[in-house]
Parts: structure tokens; sequence; C-alpha cells
């Protein structure tokens, strides 16, 4: 599903971790999904076309379950074309695990490769869990777009480009949230974060956690669940969606859709969840 002229844009208006898949799993495809962040408001006035002349652009999000950086192998270059399949505009990308504080010639070679794809590669993944990537087509980049600042945080769970999109400022935030209730920073940073920045703003990524926090039974996001993953993180996620005026366009578009980024890799297990969402 392609996302055009659509983003998480400022209102016009005044437990275990639940991705249990193994380094060597290959997407089938990157999740190509607008799952933004819902607005609070049960009756919200929504422009989908807001600035759709400048804004027009084509959006993905994949977690990539580490880009096997040790390894060097065929799966990695397996990821990069599954990932750049899609000739997204703009890919978001969580849990890179580049370790690029150690492994520089790695993390070149990775580079290059998505180089030679089509596509610049931002990315803020000095550890070896974790990470997170925004990958910006050279169809745009430098001719449309080009990245003024860039906010990396030490965990490695967030990377904000600020940019200048068609004379317009636009600001572009790649996330990998976190798997444990305790961890708290993760959202007290992005709201820091979100406060001092004024342009259009686009967020994605794997947030593990849901947007709906229903009950499993009527739950949009989640089936064959006995709970969903973390309601202390959707509530704040929803939170920080009200403070800031965030919306969820897939969910607009789709009210009643039920439809999932996370898909375990056995088939023996049918549980499935919508965790990665702009």
């Amino acid at each position: 599903m392609n996302i055009d002229n659509i983003g998480i844009l400022p209102d016009p208006g005044p437990e275990p971790d639940p991705d249990p898949i193994p380094d060597n799993h290959i997407p089938d495809h990157p999740v190509n999904n607008p799952n933004p962040i819902l607005n609070p408001d049960p009756n919200p006035v929504i422009n989908l076309n807001y600035n759709s002349s400048v804004f027009n652009l084509n959006l993905s999000s994949q977690n990539v379950r580490s880009f096997n950086i040790s390894t060097k192998n065929d799966i990695t270059i397996q990821k990069i074309l599954a990932i750049t399949s899609l000739k997204s505009d703009i890919v978001f990308l969580s849990d890179l695990r580049l370790n690029s504080s150690k492994q520089i010639s790695g993390v070149n070679d990775i580079e290059k490769q998505f180089f030679f794809k089509g596509y610049k590669f931002f990315h803020n993944s000095t550890l070896a869990s974790r990470g997170v990537g925004i990958l910006i087509s050279k169809n745009i980049f430098e001719k449309n777009l080009s990245v003024l600042e860039q906010v990396a945080t030490p965990d490695c769970n967030m990377l904000i480009l600020k940019c200048m999109y068609n004379n317009t400022a636009l600001s572009l935030i790649s996330v990998y949230g976190p798997n444990h209730d305790n961890d708290s920073d993760f959202f007290n940073i992005l709201s820091v974060n979100l406060r001092d920045i004024t342009s259009p703003i686009i967020i994605a990524g794997d947030w593990n956690a849901t947007m709906d926090m229903s009950e499993v039974e009527n739950n949009l996001d989640v089936v064959n669940m006995r709970n969903i993953p973390s309601r202390r993180r959707s509530e704040k996620i929803l939170e920080i969606c009200a403070n800031f005026s965030l919306l969820d366009p897939f969910r607009v578009l789709n009210p009643d859709k039920k439809e999932y980024t996370y898909i375990p890799s056995s088939i023996h297990e049918q549980n499935r969840s919508r965790l990665d969402f702009f």
C-alpha cells in the first residue's frame, strides 16, 4: 500500500519483545503501510491533501531485523533488495544493529549497496543492538530535498532529519520504540524533540505497541493474541499524538480495516499485530 500525499503532519488548524524474528529472517517485502498516529478527536476534521502539491511523496517503513553486519552474507544483500524494490521516495528503517562505531568497513559497504540501488542512507546505529535509519531516493535527494540538520539519540532509537523539500521545511523522524514498559525515556525524548520542531513532520517506525487500546476481541490492530503488546506504551503514543496534533493516515482512510505489519516467521504461530506505522 503506497502512501501518497500522506504523513504525520501538524494539524493545519490552531513485556517481552513481540517481534521474535531471528537475525537470518528475510522480509518478503517491506512494510509499506501508512500507519501513522491517531488523532484523539473521535470526529476530526482531517485534510489529507495538506500541502499535497509540496509533499507528494511515496513512503514506506521496514523493521530489518538486523543487517547482519558481522557476517556480510547474502542475507544482507537480499534484505537491501527487498527494501529498495518498492522504489519509495523515503524509507524509514528500524532494528539495524549496525554497530557503526566498530564495524566501519561493513557499514561503508552497506551505504555503497544502497547508493547503487539509488538511495542515500542516513543512520543512527552505533550499537550492536537496535538502531534506526532513513533512506532517501536519489531522485529527490539534493534535487527536491536537502538535509539541513541531523539529530541522533545516544540510545539509537531515534533519528531526526530536518530538511527542506521543495523550498518548504519538513522533518523526518525514524523511531524504534521500546519493548519494555519501564523504558519511559524514549517517549520523553521524543516529546522534547517534537516541541522544537515547527515544520510538518513525518514520523515512522516499529513502535512495539499498537494504536488501538481496545480489548483484544475488539482490537483492530491484533488478532489471535491474549493481550495487546503494551497498554502503557500505547497510552504514551496516543498522548504524544494528542499533544502534537498527529494523525494516523492508515486508520483515517481505513477506519475498520484489519491489517498487520508483524507476522511470525513460524507457520504454526497465528498471532498478528500492527506495530509498524507512521
